[in-house]
């Protein structure tokens, strides 16, 4: 194993191989491999300096010192290898970290955001895991589609990134194929047959945010093995694999992963199983620099390659479940995980300007994203591209009034149509709700119509992005409610049960839990031009209607287009009105200026500030397609460590 010391204060001291500027670093050595071999020996002796590479990326200058060590697998054998490993590992975000005994506000700090753009014509992957994009990419790169690299990303993340996603929960998915035809697939997750609203009260009064009760029925691995059978041309035996070999050889955390284990520690420390999923032997945060092995979800994954989906829902596994929930007082029955079955459902189609926007419809929240592009559409271009006061506002607007209304008028079993009459009921109505919002004041809701929908900034979700050398595309998302879900899992399977019985609107048993999740895809000329999706609960909708704008109203380039400044709007229970993030072009001037328009309560987000704030704006990633030239742009959202890679044949 090569080892590489690092010396020195700042990022760089940190994450050596993420690509700083040499400048920045001081006094970096290798030492060779553990080995006692001459040539080890003399180098180790001469201390060889280590050249990097300049790239463009998230900038968090907080001085620190380090060592960094082992920062390769074991089969690698060059130092440019170790560096660039280490580099896709990290992707676009540099922080510095503390202990984990310390406030996780003061993990990370952020003076800046920036994303480097990949670029390909054979294949983009955005995920927010290094191991998820670059297994997907490699699946492109064996001659699969877009569709069997989203469910290989799929499968990955649930080993990299079990904060987010997993077998234990949901995911939505928006395609559409390079012959035209368009189409979703609905994995949510479902009501027990039997739940007892009254516990889960208990739970929710208590602030507890954890524990097997919260548990609906998953409908993840449904959807993925639905979308593979049907469109993929690779089995799900095969697109497995990748995944297999991650939770063996192990995954590097991200920065993000850190600040999520440090902030829930005290939960995880709790748990009786989910602990030993997430932290070193079950009690201490994984290093950075250091591979994480999954060896139980291993053998879950093993089981699955072997017997099948059919083994999660009415197998070994199946029985496994509900023996466990039966035993800690879950709802999950097998009775209720042999009905699971996803289904294929018929995209959102709302047209935006000269472009239509493909999304997901109830029970997902793609309706909020139709609403808000339709309000905006009624605005001048102009106004949405040029940097203003008035365009915060505009957009402050338009998000508060979908907000308000999505309960009202789109949600699961709201009483608006379904399919072509909803699209035309959303551009009517969006039309007729976007003349309350003018330039010189605060837009104004009419007390009857606003509901407040309660959302918490720990709901997480992830995204995968994929469009392929054919034109084929697949936006795909995937959640397990809170960070972790509810901190539970079975001791033999491996996995973070979803927590999405939580904060439940009034549902019969076995229904699909309505989510924030909104996957979308932009056609230009029935092409794809731009999939998307973010993590961020209620403020999903916001942040993806804001990138859309971005590129088409204001001309951004994707990476551009992902990290300006937001402004949202947040209904919770810790903030409720604008979120902005005060970074260049918006000023503190703007700021003073747009609370003048009446937005007196604003969520500010203004470096430096932490990881911790900066996250819940959201983590959009995206892939783009030129429709001249065919060239596709990936870029991954650095507030959440996003990131993306393009097939190089």
């Amino acid at each position: 194993m090569i080892l590489v010391k690092v010396k020195g204060h700042g990022p760089a001291a940190h994450y050596l191989a993420s690509g700083l500027k040499p400048s920045m670093i001081s006094n970096v050595t290798v030492l060779g491999r553990r080995s006692g071999d001459s040539r080890d020996r003399a180098r180790r002796k001469a201390r060889v300096p280590l050249q990097l590479p300049e790239t463009d990326n998230l900038v968090v200058p907080e001085s620190r010192q380090c060592d960094l060590y082992s920062m390769m697998h074991p089969e690698k054998r060059t130092i440019r290898a170790a560096a660039l490993l280490f580099s896709a590992a990290l992707f676009t975000v540099f922080a510095g970290y503390t202990s984990a005994e310390q406030d996780p506000d003061s993990l990370q700090r952020v003076t800046s955001l920036r994303t480097a753009e990949k670029h390909s014509r054979y294949g983009m992957v955005s995920t927010g895991s290094q191991e998820a994009t670059a297994a997907a990419v490699r699946i492109l790169e064996q001659g699969g589609n877009a569709i069997d690299a989203a469910v290989t990303a799929a499968l990955v993340l649930g080993v990299s990134d079990p904060a987010d996603s997993g077998f234990g929960g949901s995911a939505l998915v928006v395609a559409h194929l390079a012959d035209g035809r368009s189409f979703a697939i609905d994995g949510s997750s479902i009501t027990p047959g039997q739940f007892n609203k009254s516990v889960i009260r208990r739970i929710e009064k208590r602030n507890l945010q954890r524990g097997i009760e919260l548990a609906a029925v998953p409908g993840q691995l449904r959807a993925i093995a639905l979308l593979a059978a049907e469109y993929g041309t690779k089995s799900l035996q095969e697109l497995i694999q990748p995944a297999i070999r991650v939770a063996d050889d192990g995954y590097y955390p991200t920065p993000f992963q850190h600040f999520t284990a440090t902030k829930y520690r005290k939960q995880l420390l709790a748990s009786e199983h989910c602990r030993f999923l997430v932290l070193k032997n079950g009690i201490d945060l994984h290093p950075l620099n250091t591979p994480v092995r999954r060896p139980i979800l291993l053998q879950t994954m093993r089981r699955l390659a072997e017997h099948g989906v059919d083994d999660f829902y009415v197998g070994s596994i199946a029985k496994a479940i509900a023996t466990d929930m039966q035993q800690r007082g879950g709802f999950i029955t097998a009775s209720d995980l042999k009905r699971v079955k996803a289904s294929e459902v018929r995209p959102l189609r709302v047209k935006y300007r000269s472009a239509e926007i493909l999304t997901f419809p109830p029970p997902g929240m793609g309706a909020a994203v139709a609403q808000a592009l339709k309000m905006l559409e009624t605005f001048s271009p102009d106004l949405l591209r040029q940097h203003s006061v008035e365009r915060m506002h505009v957009l402050s607007s338009v998000f508060k009034i979908m907000l308000d209304d999505h309960p009202i008028y789109f949600s699961q079993h709201a009483s608006a149509p379904r399919g072509k009459r909803l699209e035309e009921f959303i551009a009517t109505h969006a039309r007729n709700r976007a003349r309350s919002i003018t330039v010189d004041g605060a837009a104004e809701t009419p007390a009857a119509r606003t509901t407040r929908q309660k959302s918490d900034g720990d709901t997480n979700t992830t995204q995968v992005s994929v469009i392929d050398r054919w034109g084929n595309a697949v936006s795909l998302t995937q959640s397990i409610g809170r960070y972790y879900g509810g901190k539970v899992a079975t001791a033999t399977l491996g996995f973070p049960y979803n927590s999405h019985l939580e904060n439940l609107p009034p549902l019969r048993s076995r229904s699909r839990i309505p989510s924030s999740i909104a996957p979308t895809i932009v056609l230009q000329g029935n092409k794809p031009i731009l999939v998307l999706g973010s993590a961020g609960s209620a403020r999903i909708p916001s942040a993806i209607a804001t990138v859309i704008s971005n590129v088409i109203d204001g001309g951004l380039p994707l990476g551009q287009a992902i990290v300006a400044p937001r402004v949202l709007w947040e209904i919770g229970s810790e903030h409720t009105g604008p979120m902005v993030e005060v970074m260049p072009p918006i000023t503190s001037a703007d700021l003073s200026s747009f609370r003048a328009f009446g937005h007196s309560k604003v969520f500010v987000v203004q470096p430096p500030t932490t990881l911790a704030v900066v996250q819940r704006m959201g983590g959009v990633n995206a892939v783009a397609r030129d429709s001249k030239t065919g060239e596709l742009t990936g870029a991954g959202d650095p507030r959440r460590h996003g990131g993306a890679k393009g097939a190089k044949r």
